[in-house]
């Protein structure tokens, strides 16, 4: 019985590698992804204890207007740092997206390749199958006469 050989094994070794490289730049950019979201929350968290902070600060008494000044400041740049961040977290969404799609196409690269292997394999055990009964029948028969 002859062995069986699948010509495009090393093909199928360069689409595993590539999946695999895909799936840890999935990774990379859910990290990424979580890390943005992460520090966005904290950002609101800070907005609202600045707010809270005003809140504080007037209740009751004469407003200072320098202190209210400088909130004000601090507020608006708290608002612009987290805007910047919601836009970075939706890029960071489209690259975890972008790069789920590359995953999802390199998987089937490789699912391909395996499914041919696996039918070239059965093919293969066929025609060895059919070749080790013709011999059978072939002994058989000399052996009949």
């Amino acid at each position: 019985m002859s062995k069986f050989t699948f010509r495009l094994d090393s093909v199928l070794r360069l689409r595993i590698h590539a999946e695999q490289s895909e799936q840890r730049a999935v990774a990379n950019a859910q990290l990424t992804l979580q890390g943005l979201q992460e520090q966005l929350h904290a950002m609101e968290s800070r907005i609202v204890s600045s707010s809270a902070q005003l809140r504080k600060h007037i209740g009751g008494r004469e407003p200072d207007a320098r202190w209210l000044l400088q909130h004000a400041h601090f507020a608006q740049d708290l608002r612009t740092q987290a805007t910047a961040l919601s836009d970075q977290v939706f890029q960071a969404g489209l690259a975890l997206a972008t790069a789920q799609e590359i995953l999802v196409v390199a998987s089937a690269q490789r699912k391909s390749l395996e499914k041919l292997k696996h039918r070239q394999r059965e093919q293969h055990a066929a025609t060895e199958d059919k070749h080790e009964r013709n011999v059978h029948d072939e002994i058989a028969a000399r052996l009949g006469r």
